[in-house]
């Protein structure tokens, strides 16, 4: 995926063929102009600013820790990869929370719609992993459907953050633990038509501050069931 991709580049030395690879695949997802855009959208405190932040490769999103910091509005950072194959021009957009300012599902939508002028190339919908999933993530999914229509999920992933604040007390299965928000996701967007091959192909991403956690389920299971799952690693 390509977001996999761009988060790749910002954070790690790359030769040039591989600076090339990377800009080649991003071209068959970008517009006519080689811009690229990247929504990252979800429930208040479930992580979207750090998650940007990750994607651009610095901090310039504020990450805010406390309930009373709100974001009020959709915000745009512009990141630019370079290789010899040209520049992509890749826009990142950080957006309010249900519980932020007291924003509506419709209203959080509306300003989406008009900040990205209806051009989202690939949407990044973020769930606290720690917290069960909510109604008002129930009403969020159901307007951005509403809003953009079901071609919204064909490029998407999910992201379940904080994964890596479960310790061995919890006694937490996280192969379990998303397999439940699967089928939470699975409901509403077959309330919302869209079809179980579209659902099907959207991946489900632990993401973790810790570079080196991993499952014990996947250590038991060896390279091949780790490849089976996707990682962000948000340090």
């Amino acid at each position: 995926h390509v977001i996999m991709a761009v988060h790749h580049h910002s954070h790690h030395a790359q030769t040039t063929v591989e600076a090339e690879e990377l800009v080649a695949r991003i071209k068959k997802w970008a517009s006519a102009d080689d811009k690229i855009s990247i929504l990252v959208v979800g429930e208040t405190g479930a992580g979207k600013s750090t998650l940007v932040n990750k994607i651009l490769g610095e901090k310039r999103a504020t990450v805010r820790h406390s309930p009373k910091a709100v974001q009020t509005e959709v915000e745009r950072y512009t990141k630019h990869l370079h290789s010899a194959l040209g520049c992509i021009t890749v826009f990142v957009y950080d957006t309010p929370g249900l519980n932020d300012a007291n924003l509506s599902a419709e209203k959080i939508c509306k300003m989406i719609f008009e900040k990205t002028d209806n051009s989202i190339h690939i949407m990044i919908y973020t769930i606290d992993s720690t917290c069960r999933f909510r109604e008002s993530d129930e009403h969020l999914i159901r307007n951005l459907t509403k809003r953009f229509g079901n071609v919204i999920w064909d490029h998407a992933v999910v992201a379940l953050t904080k994964a890596d604040r479960f310790d061995e007390e919890d006694d937490v299965n996280l192969n379990a633990l998303r397999d439940e928000f699967r089928e939470d996701v699975f409901k509403v967007l077959k309330e919302a038509k869209v079809s179980k091959e579209t659902f099907d192909a959207i991946p489900f991403a632990l993401t973790s501050k810790k570079d080196n956690f991993i499952p014990p389920e996947c250590e038991q299971g060896g390279k091949k069931e780790i490849k089976e799952w996707y990682w962000m690693h948000l340090g």
